[in-house]
């Protein structure tokens, strides 16, 4: 949205219920002598901030302001209504229309009205440096001028000032040598547009908060690079009594994220989802082992007619009662025979721990427990799963027993 159409001789505009009339050129061949769009943004960004943040209104009244390039004053003059000492600054063929929106607005005597040609840095030495606030609006349009700018800026501030620098996007390369410029020397902080009037910006139109690092281009020491973060800290406090997010900002333009934090019981879900997922592995678990004692079961049964018919050929294989071997059997062979012995014994074990489990139903059928609830069916599969782990352990501990045996 343009505000100024530059057709006109004159601009208003409502600041802090009073209408300031600034008076114009634009025919002419000097930029200068138009009240640009910045600069309407720059002086309704200060009215919106007038009662706190770094340019509230108690924290200006009383101190002295620069405005470099101000063109036709309207920065300059809302600073001046905020109680500030201001001095207005440009090339000599601007001031004549200058000083006369200076008078018109504020009255004579009011503000402060100078030349200053930033390719004459000797004309800087004019005022006691440094001024607490430095301010220039749309007055950045060239990549020559950068550095004459930048070192009016060092000329003017010192650490404690705070220089808002306020630039209409035309060209990056513009703009890339403002930052290439500053950013040794400051710390610099783009505004959010949550700052700005709400209908007195523009995307392209951008706020640069600058603050003058302790330490320079030149580096410090590190009480200097403290001290420096302190003060770079605290140029960011505008943006926080605003309460300008750019993370928030970012959050809200996306539509996911938005959709997450419209829905109020998405985390209370997931915050109970562990305790539920366990609820049902827990069940999984007790299902899975149930299942697998009732498909031991039978297998149970099948083993101990097993066992018994290994015992039988183990004690058909022994010598019988006054039979004698035709030859001597090594140390390796009585060894094998006391195992197969040991072996024997844990088989006998687990095939008398097995008959005493045959009769249980696991599936609810015909048996001694009749008919049993299915809580005593459950008790007995788990008993027999219990006898048939202790045949098992039985059976290796007596199979790890050394049977000696003698010739």
């Amino acid at each position: 949205m343009q505000m100024n159409t530059h057709d006109t001789m004159s601009v208003s505009l409502e600041f802090m219920g009073e209408t300031l009339r600034v008076s114009q050129d634009p025919n002419t061949e000097h930029l200068g002598t138009s009240v640009w769009d910045a600069s309407i943004v720059l002086a309704k960004f200060l009215e919106k901030n007038m009662r706190k943040g770094a340019f509230a209104r108690t924290k200006i009244a009383g101190k002295r302001v620069l405005e470099l390039g101000s063109g036709m004053g309207l920065g300059g003059i809302a600073m001046s209504l905020m109680g500030a000492d201001v001095t207005l600054t440009d090339t000599v063929d601007v001031l004549p229309l200058l000083r006369r929106n200076c008078e018109l607005n504020l009255g004579k005597g009011k503000a402060h009205v100078c030349e200053l040609n930033w390719m004459k840095p000797e004309q800087a030495q004019q005022w006691a440096a440094p001024f607490d606030f430095v301010i220039a609006a749309d007055c950045i349009y060239h990549e020559h001028i950068v550095p004459y700018f930048h070192a009016i800026v060092m000329a003017t501030t010192n650490e404690k000032s705070t220089v808002l620098v306020v630039n209409e996007l035309r060209s990056h390369s513009v703009h890339a040598a403002f930052m290439d410029a500053f950013t040794p020397t400051h710390t610099v902080t783009r505004l959010s547009n949550k700052l700005m009037h709400d209908t007195y910006q523009h995307e392209n139109i951008q706020m640069f908060l600058c603050k003058r690092k302790r330490y320079g281009a030149k580096g410090g020491t590190k009480e200097d690079q403290a001290v420096s973060a302190e003060e770079d800290a605290g140029a960011n406090s505008l943006q926080e009594d605003a309460g300008a997010n750019p993370l928030q900002e970012d959050a809200a333009a996306n539509p996911l994220q938005g959709d997450a934090r419209a829905n109020p019981f998405q985390k209370d879900a997931s915050a109970n989802s562990p305790r539920e997922d366990a609820g049902a592995n827990s069940l999984q678990e007790d299902a899975r082992e149930n299942s697998l004692q009732e498909e031991e079961a039978p297998k149970l049964q099948a083993e101990s007619v097993g066992h018994q018919g290994q015992g039988q050929q183990a004690h058909d294989s022994l010598p019988q009662e006054g039979e004698h071997c035709s030859e001597p059997k090594s140390e390796g062979e009585q060894r094998l025979t006391g195992q197969e012995r040991t072996r024997e014994k844990a088989e006998s074990s687990t095939s008398a721990l097995a008959s005493r489990l045959q009769h249980v139903d696991i599936d609810g059928g015909p048996s001694h427990l009749g008919n049993a609830s299915a809580q005593a069916a459950k008790q007995a599969a788990s008993e027999q799963w219990a006898a048939r782990r202790t045949g098992a352990a039985i059976a290796q501990i007596l199979g790890a027993v050394h049977v000696p045996t003698t010739r």
